[in-house]
C-alpha cells in the first residue's frame, strides 16, 4: 500500500491495482490527487523505477495537468 499524501494529511491510498481516494478534497487538489495515484499505481506495475517519492509524484502530476490542459491555471508549484 502507497499512501498519497498532501500538506501531511494522507487523502488516498493506493494498492492491488486500486486506488482509494478521499473524499472532500479541495479544487485544487481534485486533479492533482488523481495524478499522483496514477504515478503509484504506474510504479506498482514496474513502469516507473522507484520507490515512490512526493516530489516524484508531484512532478508527473504537473506534468500530467499541463499535457491534458495546457492553459489551464494550476495551482502553485511545490518542491
Amino acid at each position: 500500500m502507497q499512501r498519497i499524501e498532501h500538506d501531511g494529511r494522507v487523502v488516498a491510498m493506493v494498492g492491488g491495482g486500486r486506488a482509494l481516494i478521499a473524499g472532500g478534497l479541495t479544487a485544487d487538489l481534485d486533479a492533482v490527487v488523481p495524478a499522483k495515484c496514477l504515478y503509484a499505481l504506474e510504479l506498482q506495475a514496474g513502469q516507473w523505477p522507484g520507490p515512490y517519492t512526493d516530489a516524484a509524484a508531484n512532478r508527473y502530476a504537473e506534468r500530467a495537468l499541463m499535457r491534458a490542459c495546457p492553459t489551464r491555471p494550476h495551482a502553485q508549484r511545490r518542491r
